[in-house]
């Protein structure tokens, strides 16, 4: 019987406290868990004048903060409150912050203010994309419609040859300055970045520009390289883009032909 009493009195006391006792894996301590990645929308990644910005997270008192000048993100950058509108080209970065949590990781897009000279251009290209990876012809190049990590989605051009020559003839001639050619990386999906660009005016290469080698393990993500070069008064302008031979060697495809995809080509050109 006093046994019996004994193990009543101890769960009424245990029962009766205001702090539960611990039992390992019940409780997790503050600042352990990670918040998700803000989502972070555009309604335009390429845009003539402005861009509208999101983020979202569907987390309670979270606290987004972003940057929009090249610097990562902390605590005391500046505060996101609602949709702003960005018009120019520039980096946008941004984290979810909160006081019972470990802020989230960087998430970031590049917007990029573009001009509709490519628009009124004559394309032809050589050679041309495979039948299954065609897009609306030539003029994929130039809608102004980003293509998707889909690659089948209608908005891309995909070649599987060792160069690739496009070339854009003018109304008039034009003071060109630079040239940005938007393109897709994704390993899995047997697609690289090319391992040179050339820019040729008049008979002439006036830039080359080599990208670094893709690297094994890296993530399937977008890419514009703007190729920038003494400005040339033209009405024709080639780009040249030199792909790799074969799939290196630390890929399952290694030893056949890469695909590269291509969905959009701009020109900045001195007024």
């Amino acid at each position: 019987m006093k046994n019996l009493m004994l193990i009543l009195w101890f769960f009424f006391f245990a029962f009766s406290c205001k702090t539960p006792l611990y039992m390992p894996g019940y409780f997790t301590k503050v600042k352990t868990i990670q918040l998700a990645k803000p989502l972070l929308k555009v309604d335009s990644i390429f845009f003539q004048k402005s861009a509208i910005v999101e983020l979202e997270l569907n987390h309670p008192q979270v606290d987004f903060r972003f940057s929009d000048d090249g610097w990562e993100v902390s605590s005391d950058s500046k505060k996101y409150d609602k949709s702003f509108n960005v018009s120019s080209t520039q980096t946008i970065r941004a984290k979810a912050f909160h006081k019972d949590f470990l802020s989230s990781e960087t998430v970031s897009i590049d917007l990029i203010k573009v001009n509709s000279l490519a628009a009124n251009a004559e394309i032809s290209m050589s050679p041309l994309p495979s039948d299954s990876y065609i897009g609306a012809g030539a003029k994929t190049l130039a809608d102004f419609k980003k293509g998707s990590m889909n690659f089948k989605d209608g908005n891309w051009l995909g070649f599987q040859s060792e160069i690739v020559t496009i070339d854009f003839g003018f109304l008039k001639k034009e003071k060109i300055e630079s040239v940005g050619i938007s393109f897709l990386r994704n390993n899995d999906a047997w697609i690289f970045s090319p391992k040179v660009i050339e820019i040729w005016i008049g008979g002439k290469m006036v830039k080359s520009k080599e990208l670094p080698p893709t690297q094994k393990g890296r993530k399937a993500s977008f890419s514009y390289e703007p190729i920038f070069f003494p400005v040339e008064h033209t009405d024709q302008v080639s780009i040249k883009i030199l792909n790799l031979s074969q799939i290196p060697d630390w890929h399952p495809g290694k030893g056949t032909p890469p695909w590269f995809f291509i969905d959009e080509v701009f020109f900045n050109f001195r007024q």
